[in-house]
């Protein structure tokens, strides 16, 4: 990247978030409306509108300010870019940082999703979830390898608005070096990627930094933390082959 400082923000709360959530709260019909519709259709929430408009204050009370804007198309990407009402934002809709393709479970509850994947024989979206590709889906590394070219040539000062995965994808392979093997589970391991996350990076003498915030949960800045790239020495290599093996 020739770049000294860029941030990633994920988009506020949409439909399918919320549906995630009030199914976990035992509401069968939570997902009805949402697989209805593609994934690229799903809206903000009242509560994503709010989330969003605050973030937008946020930014303009701390003095925050890019020079180039871009944003995911998906709807809910571009709902959330409008509402932060940044002055004079000349926004970029870039389709290769849209969303993770989850192909035919994006039509399933998670029910049906589940069982479908447990089906399976191999297991892969559990043993090699970085490249494993659901029907008409994409997998992590199908991901990765169209956003990749998009993100080594940012500019400096640009401010992304996209989503949850392709944030995943940025922040642990891009800048933090991780193999795919160490990438985790479809589940978030390393912090806060709630919707509303804002993650800054800046160059530093050793390499990146990284600084984690919500400001529409919390309007504290996060703290600046080194991006630990990991390269493995022999025996970490040999420690990898055996969890690898085992899986």
């Amino acid at each position: 990247m020739n770049c000294e400082y860029f941030a990633l923000l994920r988009h506020m709360e949409a439909d399918n978030n919320a549906a995630e959530r009030n199914h976990a709260r035992g509401q069968a019909d939570a997902y009805d409306a949402v697989i209805s519709k593609p994934s690229s259709l799903h809206d903000l929430t009242p509560a994503g509108v709010e989330q969003a408009i605050a973030t937008g204050e946020w930014l303009k009370e701390h003095g925050l300010s890019f020079t180039r804007h871009i944003t995911s198309a998906y709807l809910r990407a571009m709902r959330t870019s409008r509402l932060l009402d940044i002055l004079g934002a000349r926004w970029e809709v870039e389709d290769r940082i849209c969303e993770k393709d989850s192909g035919i479970l994006n039509s399933m509850k998670p029910d049906e999703a589940a069982a479908l994947l447990d089906e399976s024989k191999q297991q892969r979206h559990s043993r090699d979830n970085y490249r494993y590709r659901v029907e008409r889906g994409e997998s992590f590394l199908d991901l990765d390898t169209r956003a990749r070219p998009f993100f080594e040539s940012l500019t400096d000062r640009s401010l992304v608005v996209c989503h949850g995965h392709v944030i995943r994808v940025v922040d642990r392979i891009i800048m933090g070096g991780k193999c795919s093997w160490d990438f985790g589970s479809y589940k978030d391991t390393r912090g806060d990627l709630s919707n509303g996350v804002l993650i800054e990076y800046k160059r530093s003498t050793s390499g990146w930094d990284r600084r984690l915030t919500v400001p529409c949960k919390d309007p504290h800045f996060g703290s600046w933390e080194e991006i630990d790239r990991p390269l493995y020495s022999n025996t970490a290599l040999g420690a990898l082959i055996e969890k690898v093996r085992t899986l």
